[in-house]
C-alpha cells in the first residue's frame, strides 16, 4: 500500500484500525485526543462519515468485487480499485488469480 509522505510516495505496511460505531462528532474527537494523549498513535485520523466512505470488507467480498471489476470495462478508477484489492489479498497471502476456497 502506498502513502504520501513529505510529497513523496512511500511504501506503507497495512495497519490495524479501530471502528467505534455510534459516536457523535464530539465523542470521536475526545477518543482521538485520548489516543494521542496516551501516546498510542502519533496521528490518529478522525473520519467524518459525511465526507468519507469507509468500507470494511471481508476477503470474500473483496474477491467478489475483484471478479466483477475484472469483468467490466477497464478505466482509471476500476484499475485503481483492482490494484488495491489485489495488494490486500497478496498481503494476506491469497493469490487473487486462483480459487481460494
Amino acid at each position: 500500500m502506498l502513502k504520501v509522505e513529505d510529497r513523496h510516495v512511500v511504501e506503507q505496511q497495512f495497519s490495524w484500525s479501530i471502528d467505534l460505531p455510534d459516536l457523535t462528532a464530539d465523542e470521536a474527537s475526545q477518543a482521538v485526543s485520548a489516543i494521542k494523549g496516551r501516546g498510542l498513535a502519533s496521528d490518529p485520523l478522525l473520519v467524518d462519515p459525511a465526507v468519507f466512505l469507509t468500507l470494511h470488507l471481508d476477503r470474500e467480498s473483496v474477491e467478489t468485487l475483484l471478479t466483477g471489476l475484472a469483468a467490466g470495462p477497464a478505466n482509471a478508477v476500476s484499475n485503481s480499485l483492482k490494484e488495491s484489492f489485489e495488494e490486500w489479498l497478496a498481503w494476506r497471502g491469497v493469490d487473487p488469480d486462483c480459487d481460494n476456497e
